[in-house]
């Protein structure tokens, strides 16, 4: 993700965000799947579909799956604890 993707999908949020009070948040920890759909759209770029909307429940899964049993490590998991003391 680049500085100038990260602006043009902003601004594409907020266009569909107009009449409404939302909260983004953005972060990057790897138990939430937003690279891997950060991935699908670049690769969207790649082939010219530039259409973030077409992700289905199905590539959610897919992402969920995908974060939890590849991305997220026991010591990502460990050092969240810690961090909130438990």
């Amino acid at each position: 993700m680049t500085g100038l993707l990260f602006q043009d999908f902003v601004c594409w949020f907020d266009a569909r965000m107009i009449g409404r009070e939302v909260l983004l948040i953005v972060e990057n920890c790897p138990a939430h799947p937003n690279r891997r759909f950060y991935s699908s759209i670049l690769e969207g770029y790649e082939i010219g579909e530039i259409n973030p909307e077409k992700i289905n429940v199905l590539d959610a899964i897919h992402f969920i799956n995908a974060a939890w049993n590849i991305d997220v490590k026991p010591t990502t998991i460990a050092n969240y604890f810690r961090h909130c003391k438990i």
